[in-house]
């Protein structure tokens, strides 16, 4: 078996996609905050001007981060010989070793598709959590999916049921082991 380093790349496609989307709604926002909170007359202007600036910070964010991922580092996950790292998402928790995960398993229950990696110790891997934010993140995914450690195989170049392939062979010697 090649235990060489495999690096998943992004869609870019879909985070420019998804950026572009996000930034005309931010623009929008802009629009509600300069023209048309004066305009109208069913809210006070200052009410449409605070929901305008919600607006422009939330998607502002969220169209600053997928443009950065759709014309930055395109690698999305990476598969080495001593475990992943996943920077499909914002919870980029860093190296998981293979002898800290237990199961990998495909989840197609919602619309999208997610590798679900079941850890052996869920709580150690929530304190390497950068912020709460992340804590937060990796909570909520144990809630919904069990575990912490989900990666949006939708947001990879690479289809879910080959990257499952690929990382059920890459864990298989890790059981092995004592």
């Amino acid at each position: 078996m090649d235990q060489s380093r495999v690096e998943v790349p992004l869609n870019r496609k879909k985070f420019l996609f998804r950026g572009g989307l996000f930034a005309a709604l931010a623009l929008v926002g802009v629009w509600l905050f300069l023209s048309y909170a004066s305009t109208q007359s069913f809210l006070t202007p200052w009410v449409v001007q605070v929901m305008a600036g919600v607006l422009v910070f939330v998607f502002g964010i969220l169209a600053m981060n997928d443009l950065q991922k759709g014309l930055g580092n395109p690698v999305g996950l990476v598969i080495s010989p001593e475990g992943i790292i996943d920077h499909s998402s914002n919870l980029g928790t860093g190296l998981i070793r293979w002898k800290e995960i237990r199961q990998v398993r495909i989840d197609t229950s919602r619309s999208d598709q997610h590798i679900l990696v079941e850890v052996t110790k869920p709580k150690d891997l929530q304190k390497k959590a950068s912020n709460p934010l992340q804590q937060n993140l990796m909570n909520t995914n144990v809630k919904l999916y069990g575990t912490p450690v989900v990666i949006q195989a939708d947001h990879l170049t690479m289809p879910a049921r080959t990257l499952l392939s690929l990382l059920e062979e890459r864990l298989r010697p890790s059981k092995k082991r004592p």
